[in-house]
């Protein structure tokens, strides 16, 4: 599989993937269309995502963080007010609960390079079928007195990710056609400058390069926390032969 450092490609116009499956793996299948066990409720059609250029990964991340933050917490009775008033966000041990969990699930993952070619690949604005699914809920609830739950959860989720205030996919959110699948030829391994290859230390990388005056919600406390007190041990993962 070919290999390349963040220095050596075009971190605003590459499309970035992460996966958790090994690299015997894609070198002999790519990376086939499906359905991922975290978005069974909210896609429809088996395809690939991925994140177009540094700022695209950054956003991801963040959303991912909000995400996680609710599974992790979803169950407690009070969760949803707290969650759809930002309340946790001042949580710190809610936080940290949820730092650490993604730290370990970017510790296992890596990120890939996907050579992509626009309407032949996927179609720029192509339908967001977890947008869709928020404005439906919204709609079916206008003229009820029910309260539109999916809509006011999926908000949260991406306060401040918005450009297309449509079902068009954003960014940070991109998608091959439906049932299109990447090519193992198409796809290449990426790391840091310094030669580390997990997921955690990408994203750590970029961050450290993004220049562009922007508030992230939760990633910037997500860094600081990988930085002092975990970064360190991402050495154990890249130590392991790839």
């Amino acid at each position: 599989m070919k290999i390349l450092s963040l220095d050596e490609i075009d971190l605003e116009e590459t499309y970035f993937h992460f996966d958790v499956r090994s690299i015997d793996y894609i070198e002999q299948y790519g990376f086939p269309p499906d359905i991922g066990n975290d978005s069974k409720n909210a896609e429809k059609t088996p395809k690939v995502f991925f994140s177009k250029g540094i700022n695209g990964v950054l956003d991801i991340i963040d959303v991912w963080l909000i995400w996680r933050m609710n599974k992790d917490n979803e169950n407690e009775s009070s969760w949803t007010m707290e969650f759809l008033t930002e309340e946790y966000l001042k949580d710190e041990r809610k936080k940290n609960i949820t730092f650490e969990n993604m730290y370990e699930w970017l510790k296992l993952r890596k990120y890939y390079k996907l050579d992509l070619i626009p309407y032949i690949d996927f179609i720029p604005n192509d339908l967001d079928e977890a947008k869709k699914q928020a404005l439906d809920n919204k709609k079916e609830c206008e003229n009820t007195n029910k309260k539109p739950w999916k809509y006011l959860f999926a908000m949260q989720m991406y306060k401040g990710k918005i450009k297309h205030y449509d079902v068009t996919m954003e960014d940070f959110n991109m998608h091959t056609k439906t049932n299109c699948g990447v090519s193992k030829d198409s796809i290449t391994l990426l790391k840091t400058n310094d030669g580390k290859f997990d997921a955690l230390s990408i994203v750590i990388e970029l961050y450290d390069k993004f220049n562009a005056k922007k508030e992230f919600r939760i990633l910037d406390e997500f860094i600081l926390y990988c930085k002092n007190k975990h970064y360190t041990s991402v050495e154990e993962v890249n130590s392991k032969t790839i």
